[in-house]
């Protein structure tokens, strides 16, 4: 429970009140099974999580002039529950080769859906009045599969890594309060090349070239004007993409 007061003046008044009742597990299982004497190998995994939430948020916010006559006040509770479930399955495989090389593929896919239930209500005269256009239901869903390849080289003194994965991404959201939805689909390549060399007992030459990408954490993609206080709000954007680096 966390409880903020704060002056902007000898006019406005702010207190926010915010409680929570988190509840979250993961559970999973892997198969490493040897494939043969020689050491090729192949990990699976599958493992699937889940979080919930179930915040409360007071504000309430007092509004004087300059003389501290009163003027107004608001008073609003807004009721979450937010809901996070997360699917995951990958299989990697190595093969060693010959000369001290080595082949190494995989497979991933994982499955998200995201629920988010806000509802807004005005306190007024000890009574709780829901407010339809300042709440919202959303249902967002993100499904990302990818494939990758890797070629490890050693020589006397220089390692070399030489990789590329291809990853797709299907989002697809619902706001079902005012019914717009958001699909996207895009294919993303991200090659990777690592060079280490070996100069002398004290000194290593490193080279590393790649494309990674950083995806938008799922609360900053729902469309929901959500309060920090009585003056601060969070609007996150579907339509966010991740950036590449």
């Amino acid at each position: 429970m966390i409880l903020r007061v704060v002056l902007l003046g000898p006019w406005e008044v702010i207190t926010s009140l915010f409680k929570d009742n988190p509840f979250n597990y993961t559970t999973g299982i892997q198969l490493l099974p040897q494939l043969d004497t020689a050491g090729r190998s192949i990990n699976i995994d599958a493992d699937h999580s889940e979080y919930r939430n179930f915040p409360l948020q007071y504000n309430f916010n007092t509004l004087e002039d300059f003389n501290n006559n009163f003027l107004s006040e608001t008073d609003v509770l807004l009721r979450q529950h937010r809901q996070l479930d997360i699917y995951g399955t990958k299989v990697d495989y190595t093969r060693p080769l010959k000369n001290k090389s080595s082949f190494e593929a995989g497979l991933k896919s994982s499955y998200v859906k995201v629920i988010n239930d806000n509802i807004y209500y005005n306190q007024t005269g000890g009574q709780s009045i829901t407010d339809p256009s300042q709440s919202d239901y959303t249902v967002n869903s993100e499904n990302i599969n990818a494939v990758y390849v890797n070629l490890n080289q050693t020589y006397s003194k220089l390692t070399l890594q030489a990789g590329l994965r291809a990853e797709q991404t299907v989002t697809k959201g619902n706001d079902q309060q005012s019914g717009r939805s958001i699909n996207q689909n895009y294919l993303q390549l991200f090659p990777t090349v690592f060079l280490n060399e070996k100069l002398n007992e004290k000194n290593t030459l490193v080279l590393r070239l790649g494309r990674r990408t950083e995806r938008p954490d799922y609360h900053e993609l729902v469309p929901f004007r959500r309060p920090q206080t009585a003056m601060l709000f969070f609007l996150g954007n579907p339509h966010l993409r991740p950036q590449t680096s």
